[in-house]
């Protein structure tokens, strides 16, 4: 099987159409990424469970970043107005890099020290969405990963047998192909973290498909990371995107992140050797707000520092 590795746009600041609902604070804790397709049986519920679990506190921003083909804007654009929170929707003429490129657009616009990306499914619970970025603030890191996989975290809402065997195939492949960068993450297929904004590199990374986190991590070089357990639930509403075709464009996403790496200096720079050895470090408990304390597994640090890659409209998971 000939695996075509696909030369990447690199959009310059987004020009898709965006429409701001509700007034946009100075000053924000966290900016929520959302990509979404064909969502529009979940944004309600979705919008009402940030809004609980976001107030009270620091101010926020929900950005939807949207490649749908049914009334999933208008639903979002409907709903906005009723929740505490400024909702910035932007709608893409062309699905440039399927779900990794709707998140990287997500990112550039993001105006809040710290991001969250989550699903508009509600498979990622939104209770835990302030969690994440306050156990970076309280750890100095710049990821934290919400996974499936260590300290207690499952993944209950894959549902059948198919997607366990598919994720863990996943997770191995991406280890096999990426070494310590992908071995030091216990979830590295994980869709929901929070990142330090300030940390990214947007103008090097290049996504292919609905995987984006390893993208982040390579291009970046993030090596001071935190991880977060969390029960994976099962989708609200609508249909899961995960087909065989996004299996062989997660392939190819593989085969491009392993010659960058090949390419890229080590983590932290020559001067400073192999990215070290994960670390636990309790971090204790703490309310759940940006800033608070709470607890996760701590990667040392190191050097953290992500424009999209091919059109690919079916690549939303």
């Amino acid at each position: 099987m000939s695996l075509d590795v696909a030369v990447s746009e690199r959009p310059a600041k987004s020009s898709n159409p965006q429409r701001i609902f509700g007034a946009r604070p100075t000053e924000l804790g966290v900016s929520v990424i959302v990509p979404t397709r064909n969502e529009a049986g979940n944004i309600r519920e979705l919008l009402q469970q940030l809004s609980a679990a976001l107030t009270p506190g620091p101010a926020a921003e929900v950005v939807f970043i949207d490649d749908s083909t049914d009334d999933t804007a208008e639903v979002i654009a409907a709903a906005a107005g009723d929740y505490p929170f400024s909702v910035v929707l932007v709608e893409r003429s062309r699905p440039v890099g399927g779900l990794g490129g709707a998140v990287v657009e997500g990112l550039r616009m993001a105006r809040a020290p710290w991001a969250v990306v989550m699903d508009a499914d509600l498979q990622h619970p939104p209770s835990l969405v302030p969690r994440l970025p306050a156990v970076g603030g309280s750890a100095d890191v710049d990821l934290v990963v919400a996974t499936r996989y260590a300290g207690g975290g499952s993944r209950h809402g894959l549902g059948s047998a198919y997607r366990r065997v598919v994720s863990a195939a996943s997770t191995a492949l991406s280890i096999a192909a990426l070494g310590e960068q992908a071995a030091r993450l216990s979830d590295p297929m994980s869709g929901f973290f929070a990142v330090r904004t300030a940390a990214l590199r947007l103008d090097l990374a290049r996504p292919i498909g609905y995987k984006v986190l390893l993208e982040l991590v390579l291009r970046s070089q993030l090596t001071r990371i935190a991880q977060v357990p969390y029960t994976f639930r099962t989708r609200h509403a609508g249909r899961s995107k995960s087909t065989p075709r996004e299996g062989i464009r997660f392939l190819r996403h593989l085969v491009a992140l392993r010659t960058a790496r090949r390419r890229a200096p080590p983590p932290g720079g020559a001067a400073h050797g192999p990215a070290a050895r994960p670390r636990r470090v309790p971090l204790g408990d703490g309310p759940g707000r940006p800033g608070s304390a709470a607890s996760g597994t701590v990667r040392p640090p190191g050097s953290g520092r992500a424009a999209a890659g091919p059109e690919d409209p079916g690549s939303h998971q």
